[in-house]
């Protein structure tokens, strides 16, 4: 039995003549596909995979298999598509580890909360030249839900001075909020132009939060 297959079973190699440029090589085939040798059978695979733009497993397998082959070409695909750090870095992922996304809050509802904040006294130039010696004091208004934020530049940090800048940089130009952080300063919680321009004349519904800020300025 084995005799008679060897007989009249055709040869899985052939060697077919390939034109290329003037000369004409001859080049192992199977199935009218190239056959590829082992230590070609990788870098084949890779530069089908940089060509193609970084196709999946299956795409880069049907691709080479439409003119190439050998065995263990399904493996070979595999093998270049997890080593390539391109696609390991785009690849889409189904699974969601950890936990549950955060429930909606003031802090992610855009213009629902407004964090005020002063900065300074900064120093500048010598104190014994009153041509070049600048003292500086700003106001920070900070959305934290679309990170938006106002630098005001104030002269005195009274109570009247940060109401009324309040009231012409932020409250006049974007939405009011319904709640406002702020620390336990004697210019916003103790004040009552500050309680004023907020809750009477803007109508601000909501409540004042005291916190403590921890000075970070020199």
């Amino acid at each position: 039995m084995l005799e008679n297959k060897f007989r009249t079973q055709l040869k899985l190699y052939i060697k077919k003549p390939h034109t290329f440029s003037d000369d004409t090589h001859k080049l192992i085939t199977k199935n009218n596909k190239i056959y590829v040798s082992k230590h070609l059978q990788h870098k084949c695979a890779k530069w089908h995979h940089l060509t193609l733009m970084h196709p999946g497993e299956k795409r880069l397998e049907l691709t080479i298999a439409q003119h190439c082959t050998w065995i263990g070409l399904p493996t070979t695909c595999v093998r270049v598509c997890k080593c390539c750090e391109n696609c390991a870095v785009s690849k889409k992922r189904d699974t969601r580890y950890g936990l549950l996304p955060p429930k909606p809050n003031p802090e992610i509802i855009p213009w629902h909360t407004l964090c005020i904040d002063l900065v300074g006294l900064y120093e500048f130039g010598i104190p014994e030249k009153p041509e070049t010696h600048i003292e500086l004091h700003c106001m920070t208004v900070v959305d934290p839900a679309t990170g938006f934020f106002e630098t005001v530049e104030i002269g005195e940090n009274t109570a009247d001075i940060i109401a009324n800048w309040l009231e012409l940089h932020w409250l006049s130009r974007y939405p009011w909020p319904t709640e406002i952080t702020m620390d336990k300063g004697r210019e916003f919680a103790t004040s009552r132009e500050v309680n004023k321009t907020l809750i009477n004349d803007c109508d601000i519904s909501g409540r004042l939060l005291p916190v403590v800020i921890h000075n970070q300025t020199p």
